[in-house]
């Protein structure tokens, strides 16, 4: 069984939507490939992408199930909420969630495909070529990341593969990717500079933003600096504990349903 919407600007490809279940693992090229698959094509004179949510636990497929929206559609509704407040995504087209004995088996999530570059493909770019312009993506970066939480919007995933870059006349612009773990609501300002401890970043990178954020916030940057690296350990510990519990736990669960399955 399946579930899906297609926004009504791609009705045209319902068809072929309704068909990825059976097509997916040969159509154009693949992307990504690791908990998730991505798979790029071209449809109806168009680039596409295709996530296929693959990676999920059973629990979490039982929990889509019956009371919370799959990632596919969540990612669809957070790609409309963030262009309803200003912030660019590449263009929603549908989700589609399949279904056996009532249980999620997998979901996907299409869109538009983006040429624009990552962010750490940005930075990668310019920090030999062009050092000033790399200070300045940094910079601008720490607005977009001001205007995201102004506009209470928070990516939980809010690393260098997630956010896309292009430069425009003097500046960067950016745009989110990976949607289904954003979050809304009124973000203060530590909680916003929690928000920079999943970056993967050289110190110097990392504290130039932080520098660049605190000052357009009117904060005092050194406590700020101080705040992130406190939390990042925190962190950091607490995500070795959970592995630790979820090996121990569901991880054999999930294991002895599926043997007995």
């Amino acid at each position: 069984m399946k579930r899906f919407y297609i926004d009504s600007e791609f009705t045209g490809l319902r068809s072929w939507i309704l068909n990825l279940p059976e097509t997916f693992n040969e159509m154009g090229t693949v992307m990504k490939d690791n908990r998730n698959i991505l798979r790029k094509t071209k449809e109806a004179g168009q680039e596409i992408v295709v996530k296929d949510f693959k990676g999920m636990y059973f629990l979490n497929r039982l929990a889509y199930s019956l009371f919370a929206k799959s990632k596919a559609e969540k990612s669809f509704n957070h790609s409309a909420i963030l262009n309803e407040r200003g912030i660019a995504t590449p263009q929603h087209i549908a989700w589609v969630n399949c279904y056996r004995w009532g249980i999620l088996t997998r979901c996907y999530f299409i869109s538009i495909f983006s040429p624009a570059q990552t962010f750490i493909e940005t930075i990668n770019e310019l920090k030999d070529s062009a050092p000033h312009l790399k200070e300045k993506l940094l910079r601008d970066f720490a607005g977009f990341a001001k205007k995201l939480h102004k506009s209470e919007i928070y990516h939980k995933d809010f690393s260098n593969g997630n956010v896309l870059v292009t430069k425009a006349d003097d500046r960067f612009e950016f745009s989110l990717v990976d949607l289904n773990r954003i979050k809304f609501f009124p973000v203060n300002y530590v909680q916003g500079l929690k928000n920079f401890a999943t970056l993967g970043l050289t110190q110097e990178d990392l504290y130039t933003i932080i520098e660049e954020y605190a000052l357009l916030r009117n904060e005092d940057v050194s406590s700020s600096i101080k705040i992130l690296e406190e939390y990042r350990q925190r962190k950091s510990y607490r995500r070795s504990i959970r592995k630790k519990l979820r090996k121990l736990t569901i991880t054999r669960i999930e294991n002895l349903m599926r043997s007995n399955s």
